[in-house]
């Protein structure tokens, strides 16, 4: 048993060893038969990579004849929407950038399309290749064809993943490079886009430009028809932002606080003088008729109105709608707040064409002979009428209106001798109103028959005792309108007195004072003869009475005359009033005491300001209020001032003349002073410039007034007597100067 187990053993270990050596010269066959395939599919994958390296050269070659035909077509495009667009030459020089751009990148873009290829190839060979040795090692069933088919699978993995990963990374590159590629043209395009819509934009602008200027063309158009409100005719404290109030500030930083005037004003008070100038101009006065067809006439409505512009919002039109007949509260609201706030025309007065007014600068006395230019009235000095008391003439009131009863120019001398002188309206235009051809041999004024024949002197005499320590002078007497009173005052009973020119009786005694009264004044009449008398007293205070031209009496009652009651009482002054003035158009009066500023009070007695002078300007002696809301003032020592009647100076000046007499003509423009010198000056209000001097008579003015046509200033001598002057303030007009 044991011989057979020796001998089965070494039967098996022979076969076993023979077994092997015909598995390992099998298995070396079969490796040399993989070895010469694994040559073959190498040699094989050589002739494929060439063939696939000539392919991709083809292709590469045609893809660049396509790049570089689209690019060709991309840069002629470009170039002919320059040509169009006239694209600037910094978008060209760009766009020829991104063209080479895109040019290489293209020849890049060819090269890797070609490795791109040859790795695909590459990739499959080695797919079949392992995909036959898999085959192989199934067939043989080993276990090691096995394990060595599974290196080799994973060879074969890790190569394909090697190979597909450097494919994403070469197309990762290709997307960046072809993005880069991408944003420079979209930049480029942009830029293009951006220089296009700059020129658009520049288009628009100047467009706009032009828009604009045609709008505020239309604008100032609109606004050069609108009107004005009557401030700005008036009330120069409208444009100074005086309460400092916080308006806002401008775009550019400008603090927004008084109103911009134009350069042809200085200060507020030039601009509404010449806006008021121009308002009152003859010009404009000659044009006024037209305003009257648009507003009032008939170019109100109508064909008219369309063809003149002149058509508004139905709603401003009266009897339009009729508000009552509106159920709706909320579209009633809306129509009244727009009218409101829009305005309303008012009734249509004319349905004809308003007769154009004839110009003051026209009127003449000899055809083509302006206003200015009369050759009656070619001197300075019309006459000189000399009465026989030789006593100073203080006062003088020149009521000449040609439908007075009796038109005369009242003096009163410093002996209160009064003297009514007729007035003869010789000096009037051919045609004009008080014009008389019978008269037009006489001279302007005629003595007092009474005084001139020295017959009936007491019926000029005022002979009731004045106080001792009054000073006769202009302040002590007033003429009423008619010239058939007058009004003194300083008698040493507290009192003024109303006496009648006619027969030199006393009609009336006033009291109210507490002290002696030293000074008078009279406004403006109303129709009627109705008038505000103002007195002044020693005793600081100022009564206001009223003149009732119906009855000739001081107070509207007639059956208690005897103790009028005034209408108002003035308190502030610290000392003796000496001058007073007063306007019932404005409702002020103006008042002056010895020492002291100037008050204004209201006709209701209601102190409104006090007028503070210059340094030295602290005694006023006259004063002089006209329509217009100016005040001149006249101090001791020569001094002048003018003030706003709210209070603001205007102008002050100084002359080397005691000033007896002052006065304002009717519209403010000028002034006429006359004092101790004889000498009679004209100014121009507004600035206190000198326009002319009359020559100088033998003796002082002690006092002055004018005709009521403006045209003779009469001035009462010191010598006694009375100067007629021949004073035309158009000469000093400016219209007059710029066209005569």
């Amino acid at each position: 048993a044991s011989v057979c187990e020796r001998e089965s053993a070494s039967v098996c270990e022979r076969e076993s060893a023979s077994v092997c050596e015909r598995e390992s010269a099998s298995v070396c066959e079969r490796e040399s038969v993989c070895a010469s395939g694994r040559e073959s599919v190498c040699a094989r994958r050589r002739a494929r990579e060439r063939v696939c390296a000539r392919e991709g050269e083809r292709v590469c070659a045609r893809e660049r004849e396509r790049v570089c035909a689209r690019e060709r077509e991309r840069v002629c495009a470009r170039e002919r929407a320059s040509v169009r667009e006239r694209e600037r030459a910094s978008v060209r020089e760009r766009a020829s950038e991104c063209a080479r751009e895109s040019e290489r990148v293209g020849a890049r873009e060819s090269e890797r399309v070609g490795a791109r290829e040859s790795e695909r190839v590459g990739a499959r060979e080695s797919e079949r290749v392992c995909a036959r040795e898999s085959e192989r090692v199934q067939e043989s069933g080993r276990e090691s064809e096995c394990v060595r088919v599974g290196e080799r699978a994973s060879v074969c993995e890790w190569e394909r993943e090697r190979v597909c990963a450097s494919g994403r990374e070469s197309e990762c590159v290709r997307e960046r490079e072809s993005e880069c590629v991408r944003e420079r043209e979209s930049e480029c395009v942009r830029e293009w886009e951006r220089a296009c819509v700059r020129e658009r934009e520049s288009v628009c602008v100047r467009e706009r430009e032009r828009v604009c200027a045609r709008e505020r063309e239309r604008v100032c158009a609109r606004e050069r028809e609108r009107e004005l409100i009557p401030e700005f005719y008036y009330l120069p404290e409208m444009f100074v932002n005086s309460n400092n109030y916080n308006l806002g500030i401008r775009e550019d930083g400008t603090v927004v606080s008084d109103v911009e005037l134009p350069m042809w004003a200085k200060k507020p008070e030039d601009f509404v003088r010449i806006n008021r100038m121009a308002l009152e101009s003859e010009f404009v006065s000659c044009q006024l008729h037209q305003w009257i067809d648009l507003i009032f006439g008939y170019k109100q409505r109508g064909p008219e109105a369309v063809r003149a512009l002149n058509v508004f919002h139905y709603l401003t039109y009266e009897g339009s709608v009729n508000l009552d007949s509106i159920t709706d509260s909320g579209l009633r609201e809306a129509m009244e707040v727009h009218i409101q706030n829009l305005g309303q025309m008012p009734s249509q007065l004319l349905i004809e064409p308003h007769p154009p007014r004839s110009s003051a600068m026209h009127l003449c006395f000899l055809p083509q002979s302006p206003l200015m230019f009369k050759d009656q009235m070619q001197q300075d000095v019309i006459m000189v009428l000399k009465f026989p008391s030789n006593s100073p003439v203080t006062h003088v009131a020149a009521n000449t209106l040609p439908h007075l009863s009796t038109p005369a120019v009242v003096t009163v001398t410093c002996s209160r001798l009064f003297a009514v002188n007729r007035w003869h309206n010789t000096v009037g235009l051919r045609g004009a109103p008080g014009y008389s051809l019978e008269q037009a041999h006489h001279l302007p004024i005629e003595m007092d028959p009474l005084i001139a024949n020295n017959a009936g002197v007491n019926k000029r005499q005022i002979t009731d005792l004045v106080d001792q320590s009054i000073q006769i002078n202009a302040h002590c007497f007033v003429v009423t309108a008619d010239n058939r009173y007058i009004l003194v005052c300083g008698f040493w009973d507290k009192s003024f007195r109303v006496y009648s020119t006619e027969t030199g009786k006393l009609t009336q005694i006033v009291f109210g004072h507490w002290d002696v009264v030293t000074c008078l004044a009279r406004s403006e009449s109303y129709i009627g003869g109705d008038c505000y008398i103002v007195s002044g007293s020693r005793d600081a205070t100022l009564l206001l009475w009223y003149w009732s031209g119906r009855h000739h009496i001081i107070g509207d009652n007639p059956n208690n005359s005897d103790y009028p009651a005034p209408r108002a009482v003035l308190t502030g002054h610290d000392h003796e009033v000496v001058s007073v003035s007063v306007c019932a158009e404005l409702g002020l009066v103006i008042s002056g005491a010895k020492e002291g500023p100037c008050l204004v009070h209201t006709i209701t007695g209601d102190l409104l300001r006090a007028l503070e002078g210059p340094e030295n300007c602290v005694y006023p002696r006259l004063i002089s209020v006209s329509s217009e809301g100016h005040c001149i003032i006249y101090y001791e020592r020569g001094r002048f001032c003018n003030f706003s009647i709210n209070g603001k100076l205007l102008g002050q000046m100084e002359t080397n003349d005691s000033t007896r007499a002052l006065l304002l003509s009717s519209d403010g423009q000028n002034l006429v002073t006359g004092g101790d010198n004889g000498v009679v000056e004209v100014w121009q209000a507004c600035d206190f410039k000198q326009l002319y001097i009359y020559p100088g008579c033998d003796a002082g003015i002690r006092a002055m007034d004018l005709s009521h046509d403006q045209r003779t200033l009469i001035t009462g001598m010191a010598s006694g007597s009375i100067v007629a002057f021949n004073i035309d303030f158009n000469r000093w007009h400016y219209e007059h100067q710029n066209r005569y």
